[in-house]
């Protein structure tokens, strides 16, 4: 399994090229059967990873957008002034486009909005005493952060993909063999499913893994306390850090709900 850090993130690439072009009713039908086929093929692949699927699918959706939009910013006036009229994004989301982007496409991404930004305070200065409300507004949330709002809609329509495919024998195996769900994601398949047999499931494992998390600390304590680093597992080094993305999910979605 892939370290429950995003350091594959960095090994996406999108090819454009080979592809095949159909007409009328035949190019839709094959069009969405190619498409069904690729989301399980990434369900599949996000339950091969260590960490919470929907946690890694959601890193992964922002990351290739934030790619994206780190160089339309650099070279395309329009998406600098859409940027600016949005305010930005929210910090978290700010600080990873600072993460995918150069110093020098971060200086051609931000003067539109920081000059945006500029004559807005200048406005609030003429009623200062009534600027503390207007002043906060201007941070992006979670509800006027577009990242945040892309995120929100992806987990909706993945979360929604997921319970279908825990409704067969092969998705409850591929789930079995995985690290399960985060806290937080488990809250919401559990809203999102429409069968109680699959809610069953994943509650049952939910607990099966926390408590053999749980296990896994406790002897992970034992052994390092009584000088017996040699003897950790695999399973036994990896439970701290299993077990904080068990109960917060990923470090990289931790924001405000």
């Amino acid at each position: 399994m892939d370290s429950l850090e995003t350091r594959d993130q960095a090994a996406v690439v999108r090819e454009a090229g080979g592809q095949t072009f159909l007409s009328g009713s035949k190019a839709q039908t094959e069009a969405k059967a190619g498409s069904h086929a690729d989301q399980q093929s990434d369900l599949l692949s996000d339950l091969q990873k260590s960490g919470c699927p929907v946690c890694n699918h959601l890193i992964k959706t922002a990351f290739e957008f934030l790619c994206e939009r780190q160089y339309k910013l650099s070279d395309d006036d329009p998406t600098q002034r859409a940027f600016a009229d949005q305010l930005g994004f929210c910090p978290l989301h700010t600080w990873q486009l600072a993460a995918v982007a150069s110093p020098l496409g971060l200086s051609l991404a931000y003067p539109k909005l920081l000059e945006r930004l500029s004559t807005i305070l200048s406005s609030f200065s003429v009623e200062p005493s009534e600027a503390a409300g207007p002043v906060a507004a201007l941070v992006r949330s979670p509800e006027s952060c577009q990242v945040c709002r892309l995120l929100e809609c992806e987990e909706r329509a993945y979360t929604a993909r997921f319970c279908q495919s825990l409704a067969g024998p092969a998705g409850r195996d591929a789930y079995r063999r995985s690290c399960g769900l985060c806290l937080r994601h488990l809250a919401s398949l559990v809203v999102a499913s429409p069968a109680a047999e699959v809610t069953g499931f994943l509650l049952g494992e939910a607990a099966r893994r926390f408590d053999q998390t749980a296990q896994d600390l406790r002897n992970y304590a034992l052994k390092r306390r009584a000088g017996r680093r040699v003897l950790v597992t695999c399973d036994e080094d990896e439970a701290p850090l299993r077990a904080l993305v068990c109960l917060a999910g990923h470090k990289a979605l931790c924001v405000p709900r």
